[in-house]
């Protein structure tokens, strides 16, 4: 992994807003947030087996995200970029929060979903400049405005409910968001064990994710050992669960995943990799200064069946980790 991949690694969960559409809906008001997800959002469909959320306005507001490249195009989150592309709106000055759904179907190479977004916009502006738009088609859903686009299973839609909510994300995930707030349904709210776990995220962290074990399917379910090689030996990685992470980016990278196993031995020897790992990653350090910070940045802690990993990477660390390497002397 390059130094520069691993910054980005660390908000590895907003890839999955990258491969989803985004969107958003208003509930009626006498419902109440649940965890980090607010009322808005909670109509989306309780079949999900991931929710992720991002702080926008505090993510674009941070020292951090300012060194990333800030609000530079090559830099942009691609989740913004589709949301430009297809609204006109600008995320990092129109939209303060996304929560995202989804469900990572057996075999498919991406999840499919739909999201919150939550903002100050000019309803009337981004529909003018959707239908200026070529290949979105106007429509209705539930007495709703539904701008589509696409074809087949790839078919994508938008819709605005009320002032500062947009929906946009898979077209039948839409629809059935737009079919439960109609019909009064509690949709994200009915699924317990996603409830269970959004009560775990930490309060006022910029990022967070929880999700169920079809989520981390797609994760290594072994890594090299000490007989690796030619002999082809290697570890094998306890099952989990499921996860719930927790991150914020001010006034340092900071990250704490906890995944929960089926039993405290197999949390043991989950957390006894993950501390052999940081080991290499310090013997690594030795033939390479910037990495020197990096192996004590992570902490490995558990208790039951649980394991977390805490990561704090301060600016400086994060600077070093990008700075291009010396090439070696001849």
């Amino acid at each position: 992994m390059t130094r520069g991949g691993f910054v980005f690694s660390s908000l590895g969960f907003v890839a999955a807003v990258a491969v989803a559409a985004v969107g958003a809906l208003l509930l009626q008001p006498a419902q109440a947030a649940v965890g980090p997800v607010p009322p808005e959002a909670l109509a989306l469909p309780g079949d999900a087996s991931f929710v992720v959320g991002l702080d926008v306005k505090k993510l674009v507001a941070s020292s951090f995200y300012q060194r990333q490249g800030g609000a530079s195009a090559q830099s942009r989150l691609e989740a913004f970029k589709e949301l430009h592309e297809k609204t006109g709106l600008d995320p990092e000055q129109d939209v303060s929060a996304i929560v995202l759904t989804g469900a990572q179907g057996a075999g498919a190479q991406t999840p499919s979903g739909a999201a919150v977004i939550l903002g100050t916009f000019d309803e009337v502006k981004v529909k003018e400049a959707a239908e200026r738009r070529p290949g979105i088609r106007l429509g209705r859903h539930e007495g709703v405005a539904l701008y589509s686009y696409g074809e087949g299973d790839s078919a994508r839609s938008f819709a605005f409910l009320g002032r500062g909510a947009l929906v946009l994300g898979q077209d039948r995930i839409v629809r059935a968001t737009l079919d439960n707030r109609s019909g009064g349904k509690t949709g994200l709210a009915s699924n317990a064990s996603l409830v269970a776990l959004l009560q775990r995220v930490k309060p006022g962290a910029t990022f967070w994710m929880v999700g169920d074990q079809s989520v981390l399917q797609g994760l290594p379910k072994g890594v090299p050992g000490s007989g690796a090689g030619a002999s082809g030996g290697s570890l094998t990685l306890p099952a989990l669960k499921q996860v719930v992470v927790s991150g914020d980016v001010e006034p340092q990278l900071a990250l704490d995943a906890t995944g929960d196993t089926a039993d405290e031995a197999g949390a043991k020897s989950l957390a006894d990799m993950l501390r052999g790992l940081i080991g290499l990653l310090a013997m690594q350090a030795a033939q390479k200064p910037e990495l020197a910070g990096l192996a004590s940045a992570f902490n490995v802690t558990q208790a039951g069946a649980q394991v977390t990993v805490t990561v704090r990477i301060p600016p400086e660390l994060l600077d070093a980790l990008q700075k291009p390497s010396r090439p070696p002397a001849q």
